[in-house]
């Protein structure tokens, strides 16, 4: 395999794994990344768990 197909499935997968406590889990996010591309989803999940981070602690 290319070192490009292999990196762009790493990249899915770990974007898999940071995705697998959102709404569409594991391989939601790992097929969503797979077919597009793994870099918005990386984007929408951290900044997700960020803005999560501020709001939580704001509330509570």
């Amino acid at each position: 395999m290319p070192p490009m197909v292999i990196l762009y499935l790493v990249l899915s997968f770990i974007v898999g794994i940071l995705g697998r406590k959102t709404f569409l889990g594991f391989w939601g996010n790992f097929f969503f990344s797979l077919f597009f591309t793994p870099v918005p989803p990386m984007i929408y999940i951290l900044l997700n768990r960020a803005f999560n981070k501020i709001f939580i602690k704001k509330t509570a």
